[in-house]
């Protein structure tokens, strides 16, 4: 056996470990996304379950596999992890030692009791899900991997909407949620729809077959969106595709215009009746009704208590001292203001330096790149992902973690993130 057979065997191995165990953990992690305990009949539970499956695989995967390990993202994201975990350490094993425990946490909001996560297990969450984007930016390779992702996502949220009764939830006036307790949460599990659709749909290896797929998972996407009613969500998605079609198509060729056209067409055909009107209803909300205003108002009164260290990932509800809007207390509902209550001016700052890291280095390549697909996708991503950060919640929100690794992906396969 000459050394040319032996180094094309030991490129073999890992090819074939990526097809066997990567592939479809990916597509398992992918597939398990959108589901919760909240969805009635028990799946719920199970696949909810098998997301924490599919993500201790693939992180075991990246640290016994993968040669470049924490040189997969860029540095902006490894400082903020580090940045992340000193300061959950400080917090909880140094300053509140006595609130680290394995009990689940009874939280009094004021109209009603809510059952979380005990501290411990929040701390070990939000450990893994900042792991996730090294692995995931190890294993996504190319195409291949972004249409298993896509078709997994697709089969799950269709069945969703078969299980969850999507056309009786709207005829009763109400959003869908897709089994979720919150139609917001679900709407950022589209987004991502959207956007792996799109790369789908762009990639230039892609087959007619994988063409017409790749569309009706994008307008599927988009359908689902509407459904959920949520508007951050909405003007998340409509910020990236202008970023990206301002970033990346250069020329405006008749192929795009067609696309355009047809997808606009299918989405206007599929949605339901009524959902149009239930949107339109929903945008007459003033600001005097919009409950994050007076949430948003409540935080900032409260400035001095955490502005310059912040109080602690998981204990940003602390500096409520009283319920606000309904007799209850809310959590921040915005992910820059969350990131200012848990971690202080500078964990805000190291927060909001990844996405505009991310969004620097791909714009530098929509520049000197001649590709029309992938990179000003990624950017379009980057922007969605900043405008859900200003809607809600994120930092404990599975999409938010695979939507970093997915853009770290792009990065590390276009010659390393670093």
């Amino acid at each position: 056996m000459t050394m040319a057979d032996v180094s094309q065997q030991s490129l073999r191995v890992p090819m074939a470990i990526d097809r066997i165990v990567v592939l479809p953990f990916l597509a398992l992690l992918a597939f398990a996304l959108p589901w919760s305990s909240e969805f009635a009949g028990g799946f719920g539970a199970v696949f909810s379950h098998l997301f924490n499956v599919a993500l201790m695989g693939l992180i075991l995967d990246w640290v016994f596999r993968s040669r470049r390990r924490w040189h997969a993202m860029p540095r902006a994201y490894a400082a903020m992890v580090v940045f992340v975990l000193a300061h959950n350490f400080i917090t909880w094993v140094v300053i509140h030692p006595g609130e680290l425990s394995w009990q689940p946490i009874v939280v009094d909001l004021g109209v009603k009791t809510s059952i979380r996560d005990s501290s411990a297990s929040l701390l070990v969450k939000n450990l893994l899900f900042m792991l996730l984007p090294f692995a995931l930016a190890t294993q996504i390779r190319g195409a291949r991997e972004i249409r298993a992702m896509t078709w997994a996502l697709g089969a799950s949220l269709l069945a969703l909407v078969t299980l969850g009764d999507a056309g009786g939830v709207l005829a009763g006036g109400e959003r869908f949620s897709g089994g979720m307790s919150n139609p917001n949460a679900f709407a950022e599990v589209t987004v991502i729809l959207a956007w792996l659709a799109l790369a789908s749909l762009m990639d230039r290896s892609r087959t007619p077959a994988v063409s017409v797929a790749a569309a009706i998972a994008l307008v599927f996407a988009f359908v689902l969106l509407l459904m959920s009613g949520s508007r951050g969500a909405i003007v998340a998605v409509a910020a990236g595709l202008g970023v990206f079609a301002l970033s990346s198509l250069r020329v405006v060729r008749p192929r795009y215009v067609v696309m355009a056209v047809v997808i606009g067409a299918g989405v206007l055909l599929a949605t339901p009746r009524g959902v149009f009107d239930q949107l339109f209803q929903r945008s007459q909300t003033v600001s005097g009704d919009n409950v994050r205003l007076f949430i948003w108002a409540d935080y900032l009164r409260h400035w001095r208590e955490f502005a310059w260290t912040g109080v602690g990932l998981g204990r940003e509800m602390s500096v409520i001292d009283a319920a606000i809007r309904g007799g209850r207390i809310w959590n921040p509902h915005n992910t820059y203001l969350g990131a200012l209550v848990a971690f202080g001016i500078v964990g805000l700052a190291v927060v909001a330096n990844v996405l505009v890291d991310l969004a620097r280095r791909l714009l530098a390549e929509c520049r000197r790149s001649r590709s029309e697909g992938a990179p000003g996708i990624m950017v379009g991503l980057v922007v969605s992902l900043a405008v859900l950060f200003f809607f809600g919640d994120r930092l404990e929100s599975r999409v938010t973690w695979m939507m970093l690794g997915i853009v770290g992906a792009h990065l590390e396969n276009r010659g390393g993130a670093a």
